[in-house]
């Protein structure tokens, strides 16, 4: 599950515009107003139209985990949570195997080139995670 919500970071390579899509949002916390709340997006980077279900099951364990978390649990009503559904061709994300720290970081995740919308990855600036 890990892998599959390397979208809380997504690393766009490149200077691409997305401005002419619109992607569906799901409001997972709302705690007040966005302009006075850290709002906390998740973007769906890596799954295909038919994973968009787990995305939303993924995103709602991971909100869970991580205010059930100290101190992050005292602090949940300043935040806002959302979950945009965004639709890549095929799941996962890039792993070139590049960084210095892949052998020990987890040797078992493979080189991998999925066509993603927003191209994430692993091994940017020379850092697995």
């Amino acid at each position: 599950m890990l892998r599959r919500l390397l979208t809380l970071i997504v690393v766009l390579n490149g200077a691409q515009s997305f401005g002419q899509y619109t992607f569906p949002v799901d409001t997972v916390v709302d705690s007040g107003p966005q302009a006075n709340r850290i709002n906390l997006v998740f973007l769906g980077d890596g799954y295909t139209s038919a994973q968009q279900t787990q995305f939303i099951v993924d995103v709602n364990a991971t909100v869970t985990a991580f205010f059930n978390t100290a101190p992050l649990k005292a602090y949940k009503s300043f935040f806002n949570v959302y979950a945009v559904r965004v639709v890549s061709n095929e799941s996962g994300a890039a792993h070139p195997n590049t960084a210095p720290d892949c052998a020990t970081a987890n040797p078992q995740v493979p080189v991998a080139n999925p066509t993603t919308l927003l191209d994430s990855t692993f091994d940017y600036g020379s850092i697995h995670q």
